[in-house]
């Protein structure tokens, strides 16, 4: 979710703020028969019956705000040629973190409305403190290259 932000362009150089609101999920060593599943819901018929087993699901999640601040500036210019550097800093606040870590997922989807899980193993780690769970800073550089036509 993007919060408020401002862009200010002066000759070579431009400054901004920006305020945002992030989450990010990834979910890896999901199989084929899983993926079935949760693309096409419990009720797809092909698949019903059969013994599935799915070795190392992982799901992890964060969530924070981040307060940026930019700076740039067109360094070199000379014919088609343009070279630009800028930068921003970030004030990062932490909200949340998941991790879900299946070792072991051994079952059988009955029909749309049954599931057995024959075995399940792993762990499982959430962090809500209060809407902190830790701040810091980040630092993103760059350099561009441009030529125009």
């Amino acid at each position: 979710v993007k919060g408020p932000s401002f862009a200010l362009s002066a000759g070579r150089t431009g400054i901004g703020a920006h305020l945002a609101a992030r989450n990010v999920t990834s979910v890896t060593g999901v199989d084929a028969p899983l993926a079935d599943f949760l693309l096409n819901g419990l009720d797809h018929r092909p698949r019903h019956g059969e013994r599935y087993r799915n070795e190392d699901l992982r799901v992890l999640s964060a969530s924070w705000t981040e307060f940026g601040i930019s700076a740039a500036r067109i360094v070199h210019t000379r014919g088609a040629h343009l070279f630009s550097v800028g930068g921003t800093a970030r004030y990062l606040t932490g909200h949340h973190g998941m991790a879900l870590v299946l070792n072991t997922l051994d079952y059988t989807v009955i029909d749309s409305m049954q599931a057995q899980v024959h075995e399940a193993s792993g762990h499982y780690a959430f962090v809500d403190p209060d809407m902190t769970a830790g701040s810091g800073w980040g630092l993103d550089l760059g350099v561009v290259y441009e030529h125009t036509l």
